[in-house]
């Protein structure tokens, strides 16, 4: 038990970085999708090209890709420029230089072969960028690449944060700041948020089972990590026994009553944020000095039920009053991120692209109001409005970084359009609940095998990107296999 006290100091009583430090590393894994998209693009218009130089000649053709060396190509491609700056922008110096080296390679290596592509299109190839989207809920591929990403961020940190080689500035804020770590589960219920039923317009299905399996994993969550001791004492997350599960439990519940009772488009979100305005209004006003100060049980001559009561609340503080923010979070990410700018009617691929970079830049601005005009503080540990609005701009510029890669490769080949996301991505975005549930696994694994906090950071770095291609392949394994199962288109 004596390496876990100096494991939760580790992790706690940091101020974070910048909200501007936090959006290039998240936007780290963008130039190697912009190089994957387009070698995938050189590769299939060269073979399109071979092709119809066969026909005109009435030669047969036997210029195919092979598809099995051309999908473990990708796969050794993804790895090495997708996850490989990804992982090693999250690290310290000097493996951050690294990771940025790497991706401004990326860079400079996509604009040739785009540049090149240009000038040498095959026959009846077409950039479909202003096209209209007719598909109802799919398919906006830049959007399938936000949430893998997403992912694939978190379930790096959940592990590196362990190691000294992971920046503490990365690391979750004790009282306010910009953390890396602290975008996680907003951004989680964010995702949600865009491609929720209500967003894309499609009828309500009721999720009555959804809450009760979430408190279940909370539960048994808090159950595990009370037996084997591992973080227990970091309280300031989201109180002494609650968990994420539990948070993204009562925001579903929340929603599905506030939607059934407020139908029409916007109400609920303008409830939302009237509700997140008054609690902030309650944190100006000494809410935020008892969420951050207050002793975690009540004394007192209240009667036995009543002080119960009052311990538990304050037990549990953070989790419980964050559950204000993130409905609040999840309404307008509904309405205004996935309704207004990805699904609303008549749209295509730069109408998207204006409504999202004109979102990005009014919360931006917003936010700038709120923590320069009225001095407050972004504060994850009360998921207060300046969080809410930093939370929603950061996602909303990240999809349009993410929109702009997918405009440029978009490349419709004689109709063949090239693969929207990368394999492992894709497995990722698939089956979020089985790989989020092996992260966790493993890195509970990585902590109560070895002492993390005596690793050498090249050592402690050849770890995490074993775990990182540990989760990839399973979750590749999982979906195909999944898929195979049922028949899955």
């Amino acid at each position: 038990m004596e390496v876990i006290d100096p494991k939760v100091d580790h992790v706690t009583g940091h101020s974070g970085t910048t909200a501007l430090t936090c959006l290039l590393v998240t936007m780290s894994g963008a130039p190697g999708l912009l190089l994957y998209r387009s070698s995938v693009n050189a590769v299939v218009g060269a073979t399109l090209r071979r092709r119809a130089a066969a026909e005109e000649n009435n030669v047969g053709s036997s210029t195919g890709t092979g598809s099995n060396s051309f999908f473990l190509g990708g796969l050794v491609f993804e790895c090495v420029f997708i996850y490989l700056p990804v992982v090693l922008c999250q690290m310290r110096r000097p493996f951050a230089y690294y990771g940025t080296m790497i991706c401004v390679l990326e860079c400079v290596l996509a604009l040739i072969m785009i540049l090149a592509s240009t000038r040498r299109k095959a026959p009846g190839t077409k950039m479909t960028g202003g096209s209209p989207v007719t598909s109802p809920s799919h398919h906006l591929p830049f959007l399938d690449f936000y949430r893998s990403f997403l992912f694939l961020l978190t379930y790096v940190s959940i592990l590196a944060v362990d190691f000294h080689v992971y920046p503490r500035s990365y690391a979750k804020t004790e009282r306010a700041g910009y953390g890396l770590m602290d975008l996680g589960a907003a951004s989680y219920v964010v995702a949600g948020g865009l491609v929720s039923r209500h967003a894309r317009s499609a009828p309500p299905r009721g999720s009555a089972l959804a809450s009760p399996a979430l408190v279940a994993l909370g539960s048994f969550r808090y159950l595990a990590l009370a037996a084997v001791g591992y973080h227990g004492g970091h309280v300031s997350e989201y109180g002494l026994r609650w968990n994420f599960f539990l948070t993204l439990a009562a925001v579903t519940a929340t929603a599905h009553v506030v939607r059934t009772r407020l139908t029409r488009t916007g109400r609920a979100s303008v409830a939302a944020v009237g509700a997140l305005m008054a609690y902030q209004a309650a944190l100006s006003s000494g809410l935020q000095a008892y969420v951050e100060d207050a002793p975690r049980e009540c004394a007192g001559d209240a009667p036995s039920v009543t002080r119960a009561l009052c311990t538990a609340f304050a037990a549990d503080r953070e989790g419980i009053l964050g559950v204000l923010g993130y409905t609040a979070l999840f309404f307008v990410s509904e309405d205004l991120l996935g309704r207004y700018c990805l699904w609303g009617p008549r749209r295509n691929l730069r109408q998207i692209g204006k409504r999202l970079l004109c979102s990005a830049a009014l919360l931006w601005a917003v936010l700038l109001v709120l923590t320069q005009r009225f001095h407050m503080d972004v504060s994850r540990r009360s998921t207060n409005l300046p969080f809410v609005l930093w939370v929603l701009a950061h996602n909303a510029t990240f999809l349009c970084v993410l929109w702009c890669v997918y405009v440029i490769t978009d490349t419709n080949n004689n109709g063949k359009i090239t693969v929207a996301c990368p394999p492992i991505l894709h497995a990722l975005n698939r089956n979020v609940l089985l790989t989020f549930l092996i992260a966790n696994v493993l890195t509970g694994a990585v902590n109560l095998s070895l002492d993390t906090l005596k690793v050498a950071d090249s050592t402690a770095l050849g770890i995490i990107l074993l775990y990182v291609l540990l989760v990839s392949f399973l979750a590749l394994a999982l979906d195909r296999g999944i898929n195979k199962f049922y028949k899955k288109p």
